[in-house]
């Protein structure tokens, strides 16, 4: 008989959160969101190019990595991430094939998404991360940013 193994808090969490999707209520967002990350890019791809950091931003971008005991993907689009990575088009950050999460995760919250911005999407992030490095620093700047 198969002996499953004993799931963490965070391994149950991330079963069963609801992913980031386009359908999903909380990825509508107002104007002035939107107009925070586009103020923020050019400013952090100045500092990128001047700097010649190897860095990857994306906005919006999906991140992706299987769920713990599971086929099944987590998935979440933060509004801004930026990871060490070549900079080239992607169509999402896969965290097993890109064999990292990013480094650092930005949320712009509103009233409609600061709770799941603040309660869920850290330990979301975290997960991203397990065994791939670490989100949990990154999660925190998130929510302190947000």
């Amino acid at each position: 008989m198969a002996v499953l193994p004993q799931l963490s808090d965070l391994d149950l969490f991330l079963l069963t959160v609801p992913d980031d999707a386009e359908d999903a209520p909380w990825m509508v967002m107002a104007d002035l969101q939107v107009r925070d990350v586009d103020l923020l890019k050019p400013i952090l791809r100045l500092h990128i190019a001047r700097n010649r950091l190897p860095w990857y931003l994306a906005s919006y971008l999906k991140i992706t990595r299987p769920r713990p005991g599971s086929t099944r993907l987590l998935e979440a689009a933060p509004d801004l991430l930026v990871v060490e990575a070549e900079e080239r088009l992607r169509t999402s950050w896969n965290v097993i094939s890109e064999g990292k999460a990013p480094q650092f995760v930005l949320e712009m919250t509103s009233k409609s998404s600061w709770d799941r911005d603040r309660d869920e999407k850290p330990s979301i992030y975290d997960g991203m991360a397990a065994g791939a490095g670490s989100a949990r620093a990154a999660a925190a700047d998130a929510i302190r940013m947000g």
